[in-house]
């Protein structure tokens, strides 16, 4: 089980997101890219990612690593440099409208692969990264910054990224595959590392392709830009020794922290994805990882919103509250325990869903 990662790293629990092995490894560009070192003088240079279930994965980071980042994020930015730090999120936003220009022109809004990952980075940076810490650090202080508080919750409302992935960035990736001479680029492109792309190394997509054929997952380390992918039929055995969990995960009734109060009934429908949903009705139960901007169609139609992370800063807990719904975050199992179908009672007054029946 250890020869797929190194157990000796205090690998902490980090976030969970829809990505396959091209995306994780832009995932983790963002955070120990030359643009993030310029910007905000910091890099996080060791991840591991467990893909737990299809094109869905769990990122981890040091304790110490995650630590020194939003250190370096309070003292260096938010405490002494409010002035900078607000500038900074207003660039933010004027990448975001960047972005929603660069989108509406497809591909050819880019020459190069390698321009569009650039943007795709910094706006990831600047719009994504930088609120999220920033929100979460003016939750916890008692300094008051209203104007970064607002910037930072402006931004966290509305994001691009995942439609610049899967609009620009992975087509022109695609592209590239198929200069390369490479069949069912749409397939390989799902397997292949951005680093490899770059380096037209194409060596390793028809084992990794077998390997999801024989329905394994991938185990993704980089530490120090040394990186190795493994692939294991047993991801949640690999989770579990990961986090210390070793029980498995069997309940009827669930709790996590209210966002928004208020109790309602309804059918689950399960969410992992920002763009593949299930027939969702008026009055269903949005049950996902986490939400996003992308899943507001769905949101505005939900009776209740259930994620297995977040804060009362996260995009959940804040739209929630715009938009008056019952809203439980930070479950941690809601998706694993929840099936659709299922018909669950919502009490965001006491923090609780319970089941009540079967589908």
């Amino acid at each position: 089980m250890f020869d797929v990662f190194d157990p000796s790293e205090k690998w902490r629990y980090y976030l969970t997101r829809p990505f396959d092995l091209f995306g994780a490894s832009l995932w983790h560009r963002w955070y120990y890219s030359p643009e993030i070192k310029t910007i905000l003088g910091v890099q996080i240079r060791k991840v591991l990612f467990v893909e737990e279930s299809r094109d869905m994965i769990r990122q981890y980071r040091t304790q110490r690593e995650l630590l020194k980042f939003a250190a370096n994020i309070m003292l260096k930015h938010l405490l002494f440099h409010p002035n900078k730090t607000k500038k900074l999120l207003e660039h933010g936003i004027a990448l975001n409208q960047q972005a929603s220009r660069v989108i509406s022109k497809g591909p050819i809004g880019f020459e190069q692969l390698e321009e569009a990952v650039s943007f795709y980075t910094k706006l990831a940076i600047y719009s994504t990264i930088l609120p999220y810490f920033i929100y979460e650090l003016v939750g916890r202080i008692n300094f008051c910054f209203k104007a970064i508080k607002n910037l930072s919750e402006q931004l966290r409302t509305k994001s691009y990224y995942p439609q610049l992935l899967s609009e620009i960035i992975i087509p022109l990736a695609e592209a590239k595959i198929k200069q390369a001479g490479i069949q069912n680029a749409e397939s390989a492109v799902k397997v292949i590392t951005y680093e490899e792309l770059l380096a037209d190394d194409y060596s390793e997509i028809s084992s990794r392709l077998a390997a999801k054929r024989q329905g394994k997952y991938f185990i993704y380390q980089n530490i120090n830009g040394i990186w190795t992918i493994n692939w294991t039929s047993s991801p949640q055995a690999i989770i579990n020794i990961i986090e210390g969990r070793f029980a498995a995960v069997s309940a009827n009734e669930i709790s996590g922290k209210i966002a928004f109060r208020g109790c309602v009934t309804g059918h689950v429908k399960i969410v992992l994805s920002a763009t593949d949903w299930p027939a969702f009705n008026n009055g269903d139960i949005l049950v996902a990882v986490s939400t996003n901007p992308a899943l507001l169609p769905l949101i505005h139609k939900a009776g209740a919103i259930i994620t297995n992370e977040g804060g009362i800063t996260s995009h959940a807990a804040i739209i929630s509250r715009e938009l008056k719904k019952p809203c439980i975050i930070g479950t941690k199992i809601a998706t694993k325990v929840f099936k659709n179908g299922d018909l669950v009672e919502v009490n965001a007054n006491r923090g609780i869903v319970r089941k009540l029946r079967l589908p």
